[in-house]
């Protein structure tokens, strides 16, 4: 994997950090953590990965990296629709299977790294 795969998570990284300064800015005053710290995921997601793309290049397959996608989109989205509806004074149920599927597919991931990590 090259460290072209992690720069498209610094560039989701800033715009998530603007649309919560948007949605602050217009929620009258009203704010979520999980919105205002959105972005961090992303970016900690592309250092993670540049950080393994210097220890073990090899490592990460094509399905390993499609299944840490899959576990930081839902951990996103799972961060900005909680912060939207804590803003709104509301709550799902549903929510918690963002985290289940984000659960899974970093567990995936991880067993794909140790399947291919050649040490």
């Amino acid at each position: 994997m090259s460290q072209h795969r992690a720069t498209p998570y610094f560039g989701i990284a800033a715009l998530l950090y603007l649309f919560q300064l948007l949605y602050n800015y217009f929620g009258h005053g009203v704010t979520s953590v999980f919105l205002s710290y959105a972005w961090v995921i992303a970016f900690a997601s592309g250092l993670l990965l540049l950080v393994f793309n210097k220890l073990t290049p090899r490592a990460v397959t094509r399905f390993g990296f499609i299944s840490f996608n899959t576990g930081i989109a839902a951990l996103i989205f799972w961060s900005i629709l909680t912060g939207i509806l804590s803003i709104a004074g509301s709550d799902s149920p549903y929510l918690v299977v963002y985290l289940y599927i984000a659960l899974i597919s970093f567990i995936s991931s991880g067993f794909n790294f140790l399947k291919h990590l050649h040490i």
